[in-house]
This record gives C-alpha cells, structure tokens and sequence, in this order.
C-alpha cells in the first residue's frame, strides 16, 4: 500500500546565516513557503483510462511523426501507457485521505447511477493546445462530452463535500494530452511546440472511447504495464459489474459508505 508521508524538509542552512530576531522571521517565512508548495502539490487524480486501440495507434503515430520533426519534443511526450482522461487532480496526504477518497469515488459513482447517465463515447477529433506548451487531442464538442461534464461535476461536488478539495480550479476542458512541455523544466531552449508540426492532423478523426469506469490513480507510482497506480477503478453504470468488487465490499462492510 503506497503512504503519502511527507518527509521533513531541513532549512538549517538557511537559518544558520541568520541570528537574533531576523532568525525567527525567517523560519516563519520558511514554513509558509513550504507548507504553501506542500498544498499546492497534486499526488492523485481522478480519470478515466483510454483503451480504444484505434485512438492508442493514433496517438503513437502522431507522436512518431512530430518527434522525427522535431526530437527535442521526445522529451515532453506522454507514454502511450498512461493515456487518460483526467477529471480532477488533488492531494492524499496520508492513508486516511486516500481511504476517504475511495469512498466518495464510490459515493459518487451511486450518484451517477441514480442520475440514470448513461455511458459517454468521447470522439477524439483534430488536435489543439494550451499556450503551445500542451498538445492534445480534441474531444467532440457533442451530447456525450456534455454527459462527461454531469459526471465530472458530481465527482468533484462528492469529493469536495467530504473534504477532498481539487487544486485545479478552472473549468473542465477534457483532453487527451500527447505532449507537455512541464513549468520549471528544460528542455534544451524549446519553449513551444510549433503548430507547423501538427497542421495535417487538424480534421484527423482518431476514433471514439466509451467511458466504462472511473479510476483514483497515484500521480507518484507507476504499474508494470506502464499505467499509473490505481487505488480503485469503479464502474458508475452497475453494481453488480464493480470492477474492484472486493474493495467495495471491505469499505461497505467497514460501514465507511453512505449512500445518499
């Protein structure tokens, strides 16, 4: 089971340079400035996993031919492995937060049945970015992508309301990223993707991914297979095809699920 302990960071050095009442401002200083990077650290998010084959071929295609174009992006490309829909992104700073968090998945997940939603299929069209440091593949604007926002609210609205706030705060914009030139990183003076790479993939049709379970992942862990750590993937569409059924058993039995 993985532990979200945070270990103890030294500022004795800085401290040490500094005596008398100045000392004091600035361990305080310190302290805010790390506690503040602390929360604003993300560990975990909630997604949904793409499996489509056809979308998986063409995601790897279209990061071949860019790299070719441009190798320095080799650097910002997403692993074929960890393609996914995130949803929401927070911080699970223990194992308790981590247990709260599987159940409001599963909370939220009743919610979704019990509003009758039925499974979207998000159709991958054309590529966009963010400020030409992200590129992704565009979902269709449409009634499914709709029903995916509904889904994303009642999640992040459960996990809020037991104490599981998202560090994100902007509007969901689904995407399905397959580069990221990351804040802070470098990447040998490359400061934008170029939009001349990707031009002959604006009206590409990638295919269509249905939505059949939503997983709380580990940002900091990665599976054999190449996928993020799942704490627990959970079917919203029936109970009886709970995809972690045991999971869910030992936390309704422990009485930590309440159903609304």
């Amino acid at each position: 089971m993985a532990s979200f302990e945070k270990k103890k960071i030294s500022t004795t050095k800085d401290q040490d340079l500094v005596t008398g009442p100045g000392k004091k401002a600035l361990q305080v200083a310190t302290e805010t400035k790390k506690d503040k990077q602390q929360k604003e650290r993300p560990n975990a998010f909630l997604a949904f996993r793409i499996m489509n084959q056809q979308i998986v071929h063409h995601a790897a295609e279209i990061q071949k031919e860019i790299i070719q174009s441009n190798p320095l992006l080799s650097q910002a490309s997403v692993s074929i492995a960890k393609l996914h829909i995130t949803l929401m992104v927070f911080e699970l700073k223990n194992d308790e937060d981590k247990q709260r968090a599987q159940q409001c998945l599963i909370k939220a997940c009743h919610r979704i049945r019990m509003a009758q939603l039925v499974p979207p299929q998000i159709r991958f069209a054309g590529l966009s970015n963010f400020n030409d440091r992200v590129l992704f593949m565009n979902p269709v604007n449409d009634a499914h992508l709709d029903v995916l926002k509904q889904i994303a609210t009642i999640c992040r609205e459960t996990f809020e309301e037991n104490g599981i706030l998202r560090l994100d705060n902007r509007p969901l914009h689904p995407h399905l990223t397959l580069f990221q030139l990351k804040q802070g990183s470098v990447y040998e003076g490359l400061t934008k993707i170029d939009s001349r790479l990707y031009t002959k993939f604006a009206d590409k049709q990638f295919g269509t991914e249905i939505m059949r379970s939503l997983q709380l992942c580990n940002m900091k862990r990665i599976r054999a297979d190449g996928y993020y750590e799942v704490f627990l993937e959970e079917s919203p569409y029936s109970l009886g095809n709970t995809v972690n059924k045991r999971m869910y058993d030992n936390i309704r039995d422990q009485s930590l699920l309440k159903l609304e």
